[in-house]
Formats: C-alpha cells, structure tokens, sequence
C-alpha cells in the first residue's frame, strides 16, 4: 500500500489531521533522566491531583482540628504528595486525637465517682500505623518503619491474613483498604531491606 506521505504532511499542518505518537517513541528530559512522555504527563497529573487534595484536606483539618478521621487524610494525602515529613506530623496528630476522642468516650461511660483508671495501651488505629510506618520507611528511618508495620501486623483487623489462604475468609469492604494499605507497607518495607534502597533519593517538598 502506497502511503501519500506529502498529503499527510499537509492534513497534518492544516490542522484536519492529528497524528498518534508511539508512547515510547516521545521522551521528554527530567532532573531524574529521560522519561517517556505518557509516564511524565501521569506524573504530573499524579502530583497535581496530590497536591489539590492534600490542600483540601487541609482546609477541612482547620474546620475541626480534633477530628482524627480528617487528621489521618490529611496525613495520607501528603504522604501521597512525598511530603513525608509533614504527613508523620499529622498523623501523629491524628493518632493523639484518636486516644484522646477514645479516652473521653470510655471516661464518660463511668460513674466519676468510681474513678477506674484507662488503659493507656492503646496506641492508635492501623490506619495511621500503615501510614507512619510508609512515611518512615521513605525517610529512611529503617527501625521506625519495622515497630509501626509490627503493630499493624498484629492489629485485631488484620489477624486473618496470618492464616493459610485457603482458611481466610472472603473479603470483606470494610478491611479492604486497610488489606490494600498492608500490602504497600509490606512491599516499600521488602524493598527498603533489599540494597537498591537509598534515602538519600527521597525528594522532600
């Protein structure tokens, strides 16, 4: 088949003809080394998707400042965006809010009277270890990132994935995400422990 080259060129420049550009074929040049046009053009998209969603997280943080489920978005979005160091500042906060909001329940369902101490042992939701424990493993703080996927890996939620996978039972909507979460702690960790790790790489906004 001939291919009218010269009339394709001029579609092309009149504008009544848009070509497809093979997705490996197109590189652009990053700080980091060429990258193929699509995987940058996601990239960015990522990161501006990141980035619009930590500032709405953060918006809904100040509207309520004690609300530990919006503390642990806000927190889990600037994971996302690589801002790692302020994501483990706010889900340490969201943490503390959880033990507090916790606290104050369990305080109010007994007579003041009676005085019965609480428990000090819990430590927060897996929700924020999953995340403290990422976030740690990106900065490089090795031992940090082991005692909070410890916890996790030990958290009433999680219990059935100890058990043979023939034994687990179907899963369920309402651990999905954590199960989902897990999976990408336990991934980052594996890696960090192998010697292509170098948190010398993380790059903190």
């Amino acid at each position: 088949m001939d291919i009218p080259w010269d009339e394709l060129l001029l579609w092309i420049e009149e504008k009544g003809l848009i070509p497809i550009i093979g997705q490996d074929l197109l590189i652009v040049e990053t700080d980091s080394g060429p990258m193929p046009f699509y995987d940058f053009l996601a990239k960015k998209l990522a990161e501006d998707f990141c980035g619009r969603l930590a500032a709405l997280a953060q918006a809904s943080v100040d509207a309520n400042r004690s609300d530990f489920e919006k503390l642990n978005t806000l927190g889990a979005a600037l994971y996302r965006s690589k801002r790692y160091q302020e994501a483990l500042l706010k889900l340490e906060e969201a943490r503390s809010a959880f033990i507090a909001d916790r606290a104050t329940k369990l305080g109010s369902s007994y007579d003041r009277l009676i005085r019965i101490p609480i428990s000090p042992a819990i430590e927060g939701r897996p929700l924020d270890w999953v995340f403290i424990s990422m976030a740690h493993a990106q900065l490089g703080h090795a031992e940090e990132a082991e005692k909070w996927m410890k916890k996790l890996r030990d958290a009433p939620e999680l219990s059935h994935l100890k058990r043979p996978l023939e034994q687990r039972p179907p899963a369920s909507w309402s651990t999905l995400c954590l199960e989902l979460l897990y999976d990408e702690a336990d991934a980052l960790l594996r890696y960090q422990r192998s010697s292509k790790f170098d948190p010398l790489t993380v790059v903190e906004n």
